[in-house]
């Protein structure tokens, strides 16, 4: 089974930053702005997928938390993503 942890936080500051760059270029009606934000949006798709296969794995949360979070980045990636990311990772991985 392939290790897939570490790819998490480089999937999500990837994902920021395409994002980011791809709004401000859209905002400037840049032609290059739809390359930036489809390649945002895979790292998007990447992070959920990995995020909600680790947490659902996950033996230090109970199931409420498990569909808290997987909802949570299902319907608001990007706020329950930074949350994840800040906060949460830790309990899910059990080392707090």
């Amino acid at each position: 089974m392939m290790k897939f942890q570490s790819l998490i936080p480089p999937s999500f500051y990837a994902m920021v930053l395409f994002l980011g760059i791809g709004i401000f270029l859209k905002w400037n009606d840049q032609l290059q702005a739809n390359t930036f934000l489809n390649v945002g949006y895979f790292f998007v798709l990447v992070f959920m997928i990995l995020t909600v296969i680790e947490v659902n794995r996950s033996k230090y949360i109970d199931k409420q938390d498990k569909l808290f979070w997987t909802l949570g980045l299902i319907f608001m990636c990007l706020f329950a993503g930074m949350a994840y990311m800040l906060y949460g990772r830790k309990r899910v991985l059990g080392k707090e």
